[in-house]
C-alpha cells in the first residue's frame, strides 16, 4: 500500500515542504527493501538503474537549491547557471538541454559507489528542503524562471 502523499495544489511553504518530505520518505521507504543488485540493475527506469535515479535526484536537488538560494539572496535564477553542480563549466554540453545535463551528471557519478550516491542524495535533499523552507508563501506564485 502506498504512503505517497496525495497530489493537490500547494500554496504555502509549509505545505510544499511537508509534501516534499513525505514524497521523499515514501521513495526511500520503497527502495529500502531492495537489494544492492536490484538498485544497480540497468533498465529499471528506461536505461537507468534506481541508483542512477538517486544520482539524478541528488544532482537536480543541488541545481534547484542553488537556483532558490540565488533568488532568496536577491539574485535572478538562471536555468543555465550550474549552481554548484559538478558538471565542468567549460564542457559545451553543460549549458545544453536537460538531457545533456543529465548525461553529464550520470557520467560524473558513473564510478561512484551506491553509498556515495546515497550520501550525496541525503545531503542535497537536506539543502533543497532548507532552501524551500526559506521561501515566503508569496514566493510560490512568482515565476522562478526554472525549467526542468
Amino acid at each position: 500500500m502506498s504512503t505517497a502523499p496525495e497530489l493537490r495544489v500547494l500554496t504555502t511553504t509549509k505545505q510544499v515542504v511537508d509534501w516534499t518530505i513525505a514524497a521523499w520518505v515514501d521513495l526511500l521507504t520503497r527502495m529500502s527493501g531492495l537489494s544492492r543488485a536490484e538498485l544497480e540493475q540497468p533498465a529499471a527506469i528506461g536505461s537507468w538503474s534506481l541508483r542512477d535515479l538517486q544520482a539524478h535526484l541528488a544532482a537536480n536537488h543541488r541545481w534547484i537549491s542553488g537556483q532558490l538560494e540565488l533568488m532568496l539572496d536577491g539574485g535572478t535564477p538562471d536555468p543555465q547557471r550550474l549552481s554548484g553542480r559538478t558538471t565542468p563549466p567549460d564542457d559545451p554540453r553543460a549549458l545544453g538541454d536537460q538531457d545533456a545535463r543529465n548525461a553529464l551528471d550520470q557520467e560524473h557519478r558513473a564510478d561512484w559507489t551506491l553509498a556515495q550516491v546515497q550520501a550525496e542524495g541525503t545531503e542535497m535533499f537536506a539543502r533543497f528542503i532548507a532552501a524551500m523552507a526559506r521561501m515566503d508563501d508569496a514566493d510560490w506564485s512568482r515565476n522562478l524562471l526554472m525549467t526542468f
